[in-house]
């Protein structure tokens, strides 16, 4: 008797364990795996890519990495312009070796926030990363006032300005 209470007490507190830990990993953003192996509604939901100008709260993206199409990484968010709650621009102090120094200005519409990597995804290929690169604002205290003044709009979808 004894024991199939021990028992039925461990597979209850082992279920609530499992629970629990599913739950902590979806609150936090992750991807969380059921326990039978295939992956939970939430969890799904969590692992997608969120397009930048449809994120509730766009602030939560500065500081993000953000890689190009291919994946390799081009820069960090340096700041958000955002227009009535949504994201319009992002800008992004380039870490490549033809941008490192400058500060681009992307279109929102251009960005996605793949929120299992914590990290922004462009869709610009490496071309249009080194185009860019060459187009942006170097880095200072005064870069923002420059970079707004500058205005211009480039193919890629990026632009210098705000």
């Amino acid at each position: 008797m004894a024991r199939s209470k021990i028992a039925t007490t461990f597979a209850v507190l082992s279920t609530m364990l499992v629970a629990m830990a599913v739950h902590a990993q979806s609150v936090s953003g992750t991807a969380a795996q059921a326990p039978s192996g295939s992956m939970s509604a939430g969890s799904a939901m969590a692992a997608a890519e969120v397009p930048v100008n449809k994120l509730d709260n766009p602030e939560q993206i500065k500081g993000a990495g953000v890689v190009d199409s291919s994946g390799k990484p081009i820069g960090r968010v340096a700041d958000v312009k955002v227009d009535s709650g949504k994201a319009s621009k992002v800008k992004v102090a380039l870490t490549t070796q033809d941008g490192m120094g400058r500060v681009a200005s992307i279109k929102a519409e251009k960005l996605s926030f793949d929120r299992s990597k914590g990290a922004l995804v462009a869709q610009l290929t490496p071309a249009e990363v080194s185009q860019l690169a060459a187009t942006a604002s170097a880095m200072g205290p005064n870069a923002a006032g420059a970079s707004a003044a500058a205005g211009a709009s480039g193919s890629t979808g990026a632009s210098k300005g705000q």
